[in-house]
């Protein structure tokens, strides 16, 4: 069976006292594999986007907030069936650590 990786991001955000932690609690789409579960920041890179710029949007995206990429902190494989299309999907995920100097989060849906 052919496949096209996927390479997408994720990142836990500690607080500036580095006492608190982002996650998202999934429960918007009944068939997320993940619904109900907590997770980090992340998502898809997309087309032309480097790493950096991927999660630097995904986080601004989903919480408003502005941040810095530190380093790379691991490489797992992933593989989920896509909520959308209920495809099968290999995801190569690239755990990066970051920095936010700003606490104040803005919920998107």
């Amino acid at each position: 069976m052919k496949f096209k990786p996927i390479a997408s991001t994720l990142a836990y955000i500690l607080s500036p006292d580095k006492k608190r932690v982002l996650l998202v609690h999934r429960t918007f789409k009944e068939n997320d594999d993940n619904l109900g579960k907590y997770n980090g920041i992340g998502g898809k890179v997309e087309r032309g986007e480097s790493v950096s710029e991927g999660i630097r949007r995904e986080i601004r995206e989903e919480t408003g907030l502005e941040v810095d990429i530190k380093s790379l902190y691991k490489v797992v494989r992933n593989d989920y069936t896509a909520c959308k299309t209920n495809e099968k999907v290999k995801s190569i995920q690239l755990i990066m650590k970051v920095s936010c100097e700003n606490d104040e989060v803005l919920i998107s849906e």
